[in-house]
């Protein structure tokens, strides 16, 4: 049956309108497909895309192409990087370092058919009462501490009494609780008073840089689209900076405008970033030795030029243990930065969580040589043996002092009966000239008392045929020395069976 003009018409019509609907459809498809730049797979999702996209699954890789400032995928290779290193697009397949919200422990290796990323996300350690000890590197993650400040203790001590690995352990914080009000937690978790905060402890004290927040820095986050900070500059501190170990650190920066907030970086690894938009810098009450580096600032895909922050130490000589002997003069020395700088001489005392200033007297003197320091104790007592705390500007440091018996084998008390021989024996630790008393009153040879020396360091005191009237208090000291003594008692017993006899 032939058809109509008419009806011809129609169709064609139809057809024309069909034709307008596709190609409207389909430029509406390329243009919101065009509206969203290439967003990689997530892990769950790489192998789905890895099929559909590529005859060879196991070549399919997403990378940061660096050329694009975006994302490319393609099907013609597979490659793999070192641990602590990740896969990117420079031309060709290159080597970048882990982003620093990122990380790869060895001996894990990148395969750019796996992933776009370092596999693990590094720990927040934004759980209660966490703060951050260390931002950790490329190969391992952020390790974590309890904030004592706040009264946080780890529930379950690490491994490591100064911080716990999040991958490795639990490091779950719980508040505890010091019996007095008055007292607080230290640095080492312990329980001290409120005014102690100058103790000497082991481990390190939290600063306002530790306390990291919780947002996870991305180094890869695109810039707000209304604001253009490509011409923008940060002017940044002097290029070198030094300073004396204990002084404050302030790194001022400075950007032509007030809306964003820098992020700080000391040799490579994030620190901190400004509290204040309005005052872009960075500070640090007391400088330490750890402090020395190189410092900068950055914003999105801008950065400072470099600072260099070199920390002199405030003491320049060692704290080495010292030992001496009961009797000896103990003199304990440190040397300083500059002759301008005072030191202060302290003792810990561990029954009352406190120091105490050391001050002279008729056996204590301390003397001054521009930058050399020394506190003279004649007659070291064994309560002489403790810590001593060094105070120099803002630092502080710790000698460990050990005072030893002169007698390293005392005296021992003696029962006897009478009409029998006895002796006392010591051993000292030198061969120094000694004296023997009996009640305070002293001993000399005598057919009575023999007194003797072997081998140079052990001396003895013989009473021959003991009577009633020997009976009292011995003791030997270092002649001339009084406080450097040791004693003991003798008990003579009276012989009943002769004094029948006798009678």
């Amino acid at each position: 049956m032939k058809e109509t003009p008419s009806k011809t018409k129609r169709t064609n019509t139809k057809a024309a309108e069909y034709n307008l609907f596709e190609i409207i459809r389909n430029y509406t498809m390329v243009t919101f497909c065009a509206a969203f730049p290439l967003k990689c797979p997530e892990p769950a999702q790489w192998a789905l895309r890895a099929n559909g996209h590529c005859t060879d699954p196991s070549k399919y890789f997403c990378l940061k192409n660096d050329l694009i400032n975006g994302y490319s995928e393609n099907c013609t290779r597979s490659d793999f990087q070192q641990p602590g290193r990740k896969a990117v697009l420079r031309g060709g397949i290159d080597a970048d370092e882990c982003s620093e919200e990122r990380f790869q422990p060895f001996p894990l290796k990148f395969y750019t058919n796996v992933s776009t990323h370092c596999l693990f996300l590094k720990s927040l350690c934004n759980e209660e009462g966490q703060v951050v000890y260390e931002n950790g590197n490329r190969n391992t993650d952020t390790t974590c501490r309890c904030d004592y400040r706040r009264g946080y203790d780890f529930l379950v001590k690490p491994n490591n009494p100064c911080f716990c690995k999040p991958s490795h352990e639990d490091c779950s914080c719980y508040l505890k609780t010091c019996s007095n009000s008055s007292y607080i937690l230290s640095t080492d978790y312990d329980c001290i008073h409120k005014t102690d905060l100058s103790l000497v402890t082991q481990y390190r004290t939290i600063t306002d840089e530790n306390v990291i927040s919780g947002r996870r820095l991305d180094i890869t986050e695109s810039v707000p689209l209304e604001d253009n900070i490509s011409f923008l500059v940060i002017r940044e501190p002097q290029p070198e900076i030094r300073l004396i170990e204990g002084a404050p650190l302030n790194l001022q920066y400075n950007i032509p405008t007030k809306r964003f907030r820098l992020r700080f970086f000391k040799d490579r690894k994030y620190i901190g970033e400004s509290l204040n938009a309005r005052q872009n810098v960075f500070r640090k009450k007391k400088v330490t030795l750890e402090d020395q580096g190189v410092y900068y600032a950055k914003l999105y895909f801008i950065k400072s030029s470099i600072t260099h922050v070199n920390v002199d130490s405030m003491f320049t000589s060692e704290f080495n243990p010292l030992y001496c002997i009961e009797g000896e003069t103990l003199c304990l020395k440190c040397s300083v930065y500059s002759e301008d700088i005072d030191v202060e001489w302290f003792k810990k005392n561990p029954e009352m969580f406190k120091k105490e200033k050391i001050n002279e007297n008729e056996n204590i003197s301390i003397d001054t040589d521009g930058k050399d320091h020394a506190i003279i104790i004649k007659n070291a007592k064994l309560t002489d043996s403790g810590y001593y705390i060094i105070i120099a500007g803002n630092v502080q440091k710790q000698l460990k002092v050990t005072v030893k018996a002169f007698f390293k084998r005392p005296l021992e008390d003696t029962k006897i009966m009478e009409g029998i021989d006895v002796s006392f024996e010591c051993e000292a630790e030198k061969p120094y000239s000694v004296e023997w008393f009996k009640d305070n009153n002293r001993i000399s040879l005598s057919s009575k008392f023999k007194i003797s020396k072997l081998d140079n360091n052990v001396h003895k005191l013989t009473i021959l045929k003991t009577e009633l009237e020997d009976k009292g208090k011995y003791r030997i000291q270092i002649k001339d020395k009084s406080t450097v003594s040791t004693a003991a008692d003798l008990d003579v017993k009276g012989n009943s069976i002769l004094q029948f006899l006798v009678l």
